[in-house]
């Protein structure tokens, strides 16, 4: 008061100002924590569905890899995927086949292989126990059985060169 020379002040208690704002900032973190965890639960959520379908890819390719030669992907609705599954689909299409392919190859050449070995155990086997004139006859058929032999491994070798 100016004309008595006095000051006046007045005190009262924030109390309720502090508890307002305490209030204000337990919300404010409980629903920051919140959002915070349904955030990362629909990330999670959603993250698994975007990749199931390259998760698919891998369990796909993986029973291939295991032996499982007629593993293919269904088709998909997205286009991006379709032509993924369809590229996949090609692919184990492909293996399958090569696989096919050598395997009949390596039977094939096992079989080949096999009748001029018997003969030529058979021919070391008697060798011993032949006259000395008969062993020059069979000296031929050993040889003739070797030439045979080396055209085969020969050819082997020019196939495989271009299968490569």
């Amino acid at each position: 008061v100016p004309s008595v020379g006095l000051h006046y002040f007045e005190a009262f208690p924030v109390t309720d100002v502090e508890n307002t704002l305490r209030t204000i900032q337990i919300t404010l973190f409980v629903g920051v924590l919140l959002i915070t965890l349904l955030a990362g639960v629909l990330g999670f959520y959603m993250s698994k569905n975007v990749l199931q379908p390259l998760t698919r890819v891998a369990l796909a390719a993986n029973n291939i890899a295991t032996g499982g030669l007629d593993t293919r992907l269904a088709h998909e609705d997205d286009s991006d995927l379709e032509r993924l599954v369809i590229s996949f689909n090609e692919m184990a299409n492909a293996v399958q086949q090569r696989i096919e392919r050598e395997q009949r190859f390596a039977s094939d050449v096992s079989h080949e292989l096999r009748s001029p070995l018997a003969r030529l155990k058979m021919a070391v086997a008697m060798y011993g126990e032949l006259p000395e004139a008969q062993r020059a006859g069979l000296k031929r058929e050993i040889d003739t059985n070797v030439a045979e032999l080396d055209a085969l491994v020969a050819y082997l070798q020019v196939l495989g060169t271009s299968i490569k």
